[in-house]
């Protein structure tokens, strides 16, 4: 019997608290977070914070 792994993709942020996504991912079973760095998007300052 094989078990279920629920990917959570994060976009462009690793805000973890308030995440709808993952909670459910978690409730649900295990759960693998995925996060891929955007070249594009870290020269780009309006998706930074000072």
């Amino acid at each position: 019997m094989t078990q279920q792994l629920n990917l959570v993709w994060f976009k462009r942020d690793l805000l973890i608290e308030d995440h709808r996504p993952l909670a459910m991912a978690t409730q649900a079973g295990p759960a693998l977070p995925w996060y891929s760095v955007e070249p594009k998007y870290g020269c780009n300052r309006t998706y930074r914070r000072s």
